[in-house]
């Protein structure tokens, strides 16, 4: 079985087939696939249990990224101009 996102929803896929994690769980796993890894583990557990004859057939094309939205990153703050130029540094010059 793999974790999958169909139309936006989290999902299962075994074979051919798709069981929706919310309804197949009963609202015990929300339907965001961004949201289902905040349990990963509790997750894994249920979908190991899940009777796979409950999926339904399903598109390839309905199939999305697995983590839809991408992860929030930073940037160190020493490394933005703003910040060089009140310590007093420059950049390297460039070769």
């Amino acid at each position: 079985m793999r974790f999958a996102n169909l139309n936006g929803r989290a999902a299962v896929i075994a074979g051919d087939a798709a069981v929706d994690v919310a309804g197949a769980s009963g609202g015990r796993f929300p339907a965001d696939p961004q949201a289902v890894l905040a349990e990963w583990d509790a997750f894994r557990d249920w979908a190991a249990a899940l009777d796979a004859a409950r999926g339904e057939p399903f598109a390839v094309e309905d199939l999305g990224p697995p983590l839809p939205a991408r992860p929030r990153c930073s940037r160190s703050a020493s490394t933005t101009p703003s910040t060089r130029t009140r310590r007093g540094t420059r950049p390297s010059p460039r070769p």
